[in-house]
């Protein structure tokens, strides 16, 4: 594992945590106890998807749930200081699963799923739900500790409007001369700085239409390419967003 080695991490929302104490219950206490059989006086990780990580001691056990202490608290353990957002054309079958997966191990923060006019399927809410908690096993797994959110499904149009104010906005477009770095560093150029969000928009294998390229343009998206090679829509959405964070000096 490139980080590091860390503790078994586990998952517990800010509802289960009081005080100094806090409560691991459902499927995670019954991979705490039937899996790894911790017990009474064991140290665990626990994160709370919120930037929180927490060094923990078991201090008792019922038939559903653990108790533990809370001996220490870290802030954004694994987490980049930039909020990307990822917002990529649904594609059908397990393929978005691992778009999910890989997307919270390299440090995403938020992912859209885009219904492009080329796409071919539109998700459920049991594939947001089935989205959300892929992304809660890859945070434990990976050492994060904020969990990205898997944000309601947009169309194109719906992302540009609602995305207006994010200062650099990105739409990958086959053939375009413009690169990721160019703007990163056009922007740190003018500013000083880097900003704290951006946002990718990855079209299905077909690309965006002409129209919706137009009108992401029209709400101040820039172009760019991903390269000479034509990619898999999720591959695509890996590597733009991987670049992206690599061009800002965050991954």
């Amino acid at each position: 594992m490139a980080a590091g080695s860390h503790l078994e991490s586990f998952y517990v929302t800010p509802e289960n945590i009081y005080g100094n104490t806090l409560l691991i219950t459902g499927d995670e206490f019954a991979h705490l106890t039937k899996v790894l059989r911790k017990r009474v006086g064991d140290q665990i990780s626990v994160v709370d998807g919120c930037g929180n990580r927490y060094d923990v001691n078991i201090v008792s056990l019922t038939r559903d749930s653990a108790k533990a202490e809370i001996l220490r608290r870290r802030r954004l353990v694994g987490e980049p200081l930039v909020e990307v957002t990822l917002a990529a054309a649904v594609i059908k079958g397990p393929r978005f699963d691992w778009l999910v997966e890989k997307a919270t191990e390299i440090g995403v923060r938020c992912i859209l799923p885009v219904i492009s006019q080329r796409c071919v399927v539109v998700p459920g809410e049991l594939k947001k739900n089935r989205w959300q908690r892929i992304a809660i096993a890859a945070m434990k797994q990976c050492g994060r500790t904020i969990l990205p959110k898997i944000l309601k499904t947009m169309s194109v149009e719906e992302v540009v409007k609602h995305f207006s104010n994010v200062p650099i906005k990105l739409v990958t477009e086959a053939g375009s001369k413009g690169s990721i770095r160019q703007i990163a560093f056009s922007y740190h150029d003018k500013r000083g700085d880097f900003p704290r969000k951006v946002l990718i928009l990855v079209g299905p294998e077909g690309g965006f239409t002409s129209e919706e390229i137009t009108i992401a343009q029209e709400h101040g998206f820039e172009c760019v390419s991903l390269g000479q090679r034509r990619l898999r829509s999720e591959t695509a959405a890996i590597l733009g967003a991987t670049l992206l964070l690599w061009e800002l000096e965050e991954l």
